[in-house]
Order: C-alpha cells, then structure tokens, then sequence
C-alpha cells in the first residue's frame, strides 16, 4: 500500500476514533437525561453527540468514493491548480492534424479515468502530466477490449496512456479490433530489413517520451511489452524519462537501442550484458511462450532460446516479481479471473517499491 493510500486509510479510521468518541459522550449524555428531572434542559447536549456519532458515520460511508468522483468529474484536476500543482487531462489533448498523423482518440475505457485514451505513436506534441504509459500491439489477442479491464479498475488510483503502433498489421486471430477504421497497428515490421527501422523506432520512443512525459513508469503486452523493456534499457543507460518501475506481460527481450544507433540489428544478451534494469519491475510470465517465438520479427536476433525468460534474467532480482502463469497469450483478468489476484498483488508490491525508492 503507498503512502496516499495509508493517508486515505488513516483519514477514515480518524473519522472512526471521533465517532467512537461522540458515541461515548452520547451515551453518557443519554444515561444523565435519562436520570433528570428536567428532560427538556438535558435534550440539547443528547441531539449534539447524537448528531456528531451520526455525521462521521456519514463520512465514514462516502469517503471511499470520494477520490473516484473527484476523477470522474475533473474536481481533482482543478484542485490540483489550485494548489500550484501541475495536471493535464490527457483526454483533452490537441492532436497534429498532419496527414501523416493518425489521431487515434477513441473514447473513454469503462472503470478507467477520463485520460485513458488510445493514441498512435507518431511524433505528437502536447502538455505533460503523470501518469504510467501503456504500450501494447493493436492485434494483439487480448486485443483493445481485452487489455484487463479488471486490473484497470483495481489501480484506478493511477492515470494510464494507451499508445498504439504505426505499422499496420494484421490481427491475431480471434482479437478482438475496436477502432475507427477496423485496422491494426503494431510498432516493429513483420521483418527488419535494415537498423534504419530500429533507429527510427528508439527516436520515435523517446520523442514521444520528451513530448508526452512525464511518466513514472512503463507497461506493456507482447509486442508491446517488448518496446516497454527497450524504454526502459535506454532510459537506465541514458537517462531521458526517469522511469521508477516496468510492467510486463508476455514480454521478451528488445533490441539493443546503443547498438541499432551503430547501425547492427542486435537484441540484448543477458549473458554479455549483464543487469540492466536496476528498478522495480513485474514480469507476468507466459507458460511456454517459446511457442510464438516465429511470430516475432526479433526472432532471428535473439540469443536464447526462451527470450522471456533472458527478459527475466536482465531485471535486478532484488527489485523484481515474477509471476508464472498459464493461461495463453492474454492479460490475465481478460477471459477468467484466473491469476488475477497473483498479478494484482505483484504489480501493487512493484509501485509500492518504487515509491518507496523513489520518495
């Protein structure tokens, strides 16, 4: 649990020390009324502890709800200026019109807050704010409606940004597309051809970091995954984003960013590159992903056999939770609640880390 929440939790209990304490003047003012012989003089001090016991049972009932309605609403954002302290609702971001621009705003996402959109990766200009950046392939199979609504709604207490691809692609079958125009969009092409393609893929990152930023951490599904560790590579090595943690799930390893510059398509090498990620991370590993191992067009450039594992070996095992489940290529939460309370708890001891290291 993370500080705000400690403070959330200690508010309702103060609220719940002073209604036991009204409680215990009321009744003693009960038992003297009870016992006077005007009944009339003694009823005034019984309606006000009465009336105290009453008023912190009322917030003690309303306060959990509070914080989401002041999300819900926009209150939080304009509070948040009026105490001098910077928000941006990402929902209500101009977008370049370009032709070469997509804008990719679809929509509110149920349970979520209002800046829970989905943008597409070009180069894009807008105010910054906090917030964790989620990064997953449109054809995913968890596919847009799929990207665990349930574990969304459980870190509610977090603002996420949903950034799509470039690349058209073609959908995995039986993922479900909700788009504008029914299409797909990945981030890395079917096959590398050149380190031009992986060149252009870092600046783009890293740009959009600059414009977007900032973000306290990074989160992303397979493909997406994949592009999430390689942010979090670059920014360990040349600190552009201060990330404080990585999410992953279904990932592997990502190219080698100092490498691809050189102008060689390499991914990293646990074995010569040793620890490269020195902050707190959540690996929700996927029994048997080798099996899609063709499917990815870094395929022919990693060194291991199993890159999810070799994902795994490159995270300080002292900041790191791994959770290994079974349950195909999905988020888990997408199609049973199966491992759900597993990744929950080790994405919540992930942030909690952070913020521990962090503050």
């Amino acid at each position: 649990m993370n500080w705000r929440k400690r403070l959330g939790v200690s508010i309702i209990f103060g609220f719940g020390l002073l209604a036991c304490i009204s409680a215990a003047f009321r009744l003693e003012t009960t038992v003297k009324h009870g016992k006077a012989a005007d009944a009339i003089w003694t009823l005034a001090p019984l309606a006000f502890w009465a009336t105290a016991e009453m008023t912190c049972g009322f917030f003690i009932v309303s306060l959990p709800c509070i914080p989401k309605i002041l999300k819900e609403t926009g209150a939080a954002d304009r509070l948040k200026k009026m105490f001098g302290v910077s928000a941006v609702n990402t929902s209500q971001r101009n977008w370049p019109s370009e032709p070469s621009s997509y804008k990719a705003n679809r929509g509110r996402l149920g349970g979520t807050t209002g800046s829970n959109d989905y943008y597409q990766l070009d180069p894009l200009k807008s105010t910054a704010s906090e917030s964790t950046e989620y990064l997953h392939k449109d054809g995913d199979e968890a596919g847009l409606t799929g990207v665990a609504p349930k574990i969304r709604e459980a870190l509610d207490d977090h603002e996420f940004v949903f950034i799509d691809g470039t690349i058209l692609t073609e959908p995995f079958e039986g993922s479900a597309i909700i788009t504008e125009n029914s299409e797909s969009y990945g981030y890395m092409p079917a096959v590398f051809t050149a380190a031009s393609q992986g060149q252009d893929l870092v600046s783009r990152l890293v740009d959009y970091i600059h414009t977007q930023g900032p973000f306290d951490g990074v989160m992303g599904f397979s493909e997406g995954g994949i592009i999430a560790a390689m942010l979090l590579i670059e920014d360990a090595r040349h600190s552009f984003a201060e990330f404080k943690c990585g999410i992953f799930f279904s990932a592997a390893l990502p190219l080698d960013p100092d490498v691809v510059r050189t102008g060689v398509l390499r991914c990293i090498n646990p074995d010569t590159d040793g620890i490269l990620l020195h902050v707190p991370t959540a690996l929700i590993v996927e029994e048997n992903l080798v099996r899609l191992r063709d499917r990815s067009p870094l395929a022919p450039f990693w060194y291991q056999e199993d890159a999810q594992e070799a994902l795994v070996q490159i995270c300080d095992e002292s900041l790191r939770e791994v959770v290994r489940l079974n349950l195909g290529h999905q988020v888990p939460g997408y199609k049973s609640s199966e491992g759900l309370r597993e990744t929950l708890q080790a994405i919540e001891r992930t942030i909690e880390r952070a913020d521990e290291l962090f503050d």
